[in-house]
């Protein structure tokens, strides 16, 4: 049968109140029936990012068809997909600062440009393979993981400086930079291979478990943790020796 639904008045609707169990009416509507709750279910299978975007569906259509209502989108997801939108937005702030900060405090020790931007060159490449690689499994940044990015600039910077070192070291010893970088990279290189494969295979566990934001830290600790341990072992042997042939040895090469 058609027709159009009956009108109730405020009356009838506040005594079909009184027949809901004081239970729900607690949880769901304020005390003077003036605010209620209306939840539904998300999907759990939807990623941080497609849940963001169904979120701002959902306030879009709000704006559209809510016209005599005052309605809002609230709760702990809401609380926590607005969270993880304003850490996304600085995102790049904040991986651009910790670059200009170690960028500081090595041309500090090292008071050479050069000496200070080559350990970070790779360390770069890498926060730019990492959000690709992570495109392409259809993973999303959340909390833990964006917290990680800036984590890894201190350990891939750690693997770089200390091939660095000792490639300056064996550059002093009057070695030509091949072979001070050969020595480096064999002698540094068994150090710090050891040290990453470790890691890796410890965080690797934790991407067989069936928390998602748990497994997202995982892969992506695994997968930062080996980008940089390979740019420290070939990107940046490659660029001291096209850096030597450009701009000259290093000023701590002994005469």
């Amino acid at each position: 049968m058609g027709g159009t639904p009956k009108q109730q008045t405020q009356t009838e609707i506040n005594e079909g109140i009184k027949t809901i169990p004081g239970t729900i009416r607690g949880t769901m509507l304020s005390k003077n029936n003036h605010y209620t709750m209306v939840q539904f279910k998300v999907d759990r299978s939807l990623t941080t990012g497609q849940q963001r975007t169904l979120m701002h569906h959902i306030n879009r259509d709000l704006k559209h068809h809510a016209t005599t209502l005052d309605v809002h989108p609230a709760g702990d997801s809401v609380m926590m997909l607005v969270g993880v939108g304003n850490m996304v937005a600085n995102h790049t702030l904040i991986i651009l600062a910790g670059l200009a900060i170690i960028a500081i405090i090595l041309i500090a020790v090292y008071r050479d440009l050069k000496m200070a931007l080559l350990p970070i060159l790779p360390i770069a490449i890498v926060l730019g393979l990492s959000p690709l690689t992570l495109h392409l499994l259809g993973e999303s940044y959340n909390p833990l993981t964006i917290a990680l990015s800036s984590l890894v600039l201190g350990v891939g910077t750690e693997f770089t400086i200390l091939i660095l070192e000792r490639f300056k070291e064996e550059q002093q010893l009057g070695k030509s930079t091949e072979e001070a970088i050969i020595v480096a990279v064999t002698n540094v290189g068994q150090a710090i291979t050891a040290s990453g494969l470790t890691v890796i295979g410890g965080f690797a566990a934790l991407i067989f478990t069936s928390f998602p934001v748990l497994s997202s830290f995982g892969l992506i600790t695994v997968l930062d943790t080996l980008y940089s341990l390979i740019a420290a072992l070939t990107i940046l042997p490659a660029m001291i020796v096209i850096s030597d042939k450009w701009f000259g040895g290093s000023k701590n090469k002994a005469k």
